[in-house]
C-alpha cells in the first residue's frame, strides 16, 4: 500500500532563488595577553584602570589595523586582549 504524492516541482524551484548565492563568513581573531598581572605589578599600573596601558592597547589596535597587511574592519580592546574583525 504505497502513498503517491504529486508535487509541483516548479513550486520548489521558486524557493531556490538564493541556492546559488555564497556568503563569506567574517573571521574574528582574539589576541590575548599573557601574565597580565605580572606586567601591571612591574610597571606599577593603577588598579583597576591604568590610562597609559589603555592608550597603549588602543595604539596597538590601530597599528594592527594600519600595518598588519590584512583587511581588518575594526579592532576592539578590553583589558589585555584585542579582538580583530576581518
Amino acid at each position: 500500500m504505497g502513498i503517491s504524492l504529486k508535487v509541483d516541482e516548479s513550486k520548489f524551484k521558486r524557493w531556490e532563488i538564493y541556492s546559488g548565492e555564497t556568503v563569506e563568513a567574517p573571521i574574528i581573531v582574539r589576541i590575548d595577553g599573557n601574565n597580565f598581572h605580572k606586567l601591571t605589578a612591574i610597571c606599577r599600573m593603577a588598579k583597576p584602570f591604568d590610562e597609559r596601558f589603555h592608550l597603549s592597547m588602543v595604539g596597538v589596535g590601530k597599528d594592527l589595523m594600519a600595518n598588519i597587511g590584512f583587511n581588518i574592519s575594526f579592532a576592539h580592546t578590553a583589558s589585555d586582549e584585542i579582538s580583530c574583525y576581518f
